[in-house]
């Protein structure tokens, strides 16, 4: 567990990378799957960040029975569920955490007040639709009073894309709306998603 640059150790490298048989060699040999790095990031963190790939499922799933937790938070108060989000993690990804730990919380907040709905994902959006299909609040509102649509609405720059389909954050939208997300619901600021909308033009 010899620690270099930002305190990562070679099983932080390993899982961020991919790598299943250093990860597994390490292990084995001891590796503390638990160790934080100077963000507060364990393995777990590390798989669902660098999702770049097919292999994080597989990588996720072998930390999974190994005994990784899948509820530690880093130094921001997130759990690997918000990385995953805001990192648009494939739809593997978050039915691998979904398998290993059915009880998990879907709406955790993070030291902002904010739930994985609160993050725009960066990528698909089919895991954002998948939590609020197993129970995630589409209302949480964050430290500043703000619900997942008022992010969406002041941060989504494009909803609808050159080609005439729909972007990634409109999808979620979509969803939230499916979820019964409020469009009433006012922040710290007295502004609702649609004052919002309305003062962006965005509908």
């Amino acid at each position: 567990d010899a620690l270099g640059p930002a305190m990562w150790s070679p099983l932080h490298e390993s899982c961020a990378e991919h790598n299943h048989e250093v990860a597994l060699v390490l292990l084995r040999a001891g590796a503390d799957l638990h160790a934080w790095n100077s963000e507060g990031n364990t393995a777990v963190h590390l798989v669902c960040t660098n999702n770049y790939d097919t292999y994080g499922d597989d990588m996720l799933m072998i930390l999974g029975a190994l005994g990784g937790s899948f509820e530690d938070v880093n130094a921001a108060g997130q759990t690997p569920l918000h990385r995953a989000i805001q990192q648009g993690a494939g739809w593997d990804l978050v039915e691998v955490l979904h398998e290993f730990c059915p009880t998990l919380d879907w709406s955790p907040k993070d030291d902002e007040g904010n739930t994985p709905l609160h993050y725009i994902p960066d990528g698909t959006s089919a895991n954002f639709a998948f939590l609020l299909k197993n129970g995630a609040d589409a209302n949480a509102r964050n430290d500043e009073g703000d619900t997942p649509l008022h992010v969406f609405v002041l941060e989504c720059d494009a909803l609808v894309l050159s080609d005439g389909t729909h972007s990634s954050g409109m999808k979620c939208i979509t969803s939230l709306f499916q979820a019964g997300v409020s469009l009433c619901a006012k922040n710290e600021y007295g502004y609702t998603p649609m004052d919002i909308a309305i003062s962006r033009a965005t509908f």
